[in-house]
């Protein structure tokens, strides 16, 4: 656990050593470190927590695990490195990477992967969803309007549907407002909004 904190805030070992705890010495968190975390190590672990959050109740009243939702966030690298990639719009003259995310309607993190720069998410969210850590397999999955047009080919090949997120729809040029009714806190009914239906 001291490890997955240490990775997790970016500390290194340093907060965490405790020379009389014999777990926690530099020389055994080292190895452990080295010899036993990798990313299917992670992942199998994080299918353990899937499984133990789709047995909770509240999880269960939230949803089935069917539909997942995938975004990708960008992120700043501040080091030099080879698997980073330029993008004005979001990092200036800087470089990063984007990390997609898939988590389903139980609010489990079903899978996530990291790309380099800013491509298009939904080249990297079949990849995605089709290497997931755990949980059941989605069978609707929500994106936004930056993806959706690639979807309807890519959700043939997984068997599942896509839905853009509502709030995520675009609104018509000169529509001179926004199209989510909760958007401004409009009354529903008064927005320009309208839900689309699911892709088969």
């Amino acid at each position: 656990m001291a490890l997955l904190v240490a990775q997790s805030c970016n500390t290194g070992l340093t907060p965490v050593i405790d020379p009389e705890n014999k777990a926690l010495t530099r020389s055994r968190l080292s190895h452990v470190d080295q010899n036993y975390l990798r990313a299917d190590t992670s992942a199998a672990a994080n299918a353990a927590l899937i499984t133990a959050q789709s047995r909770i109740e509240l999880a269960q009243m939230w949803g089935g695990g069917l539909l997942a939702s995938v975004d990708g966030l960008r992120f700043v690298v501040p080091v030099k490195s080879i698997n980073t990639g330029p993008s004005p719009k979001y990092y200036g003259y800087k470089r990063g990477v984007t990390w997609l995310n898939a988590v389903n309607d139980q609010a489990a993190g079903i899978g996530a992967m990291v790309v380099r720069g800013t491509p298009r998410d939904s080249l990297y969210t079949l990849d995605t969803l089709l290497n997931l850590d755990g949980g059941v397999k989605p069978e609707m999955v929500a994106t936004d309007n930056a993806s959706y047009s690639t979807w309807p080919s890519a959700c043939t090949r997984c068997s599942a549907s896509a839905s853009p997120r509502a709030s995520a729809t675009s609104r018509p040029r000169g529509s001179g407002g926004p199209t989510c009714p909760t958007v401004r806190h409009r009354p529903p009914g008064t927005g320009r909004w309208r839900p689309l239906p699911a892709i088969r």
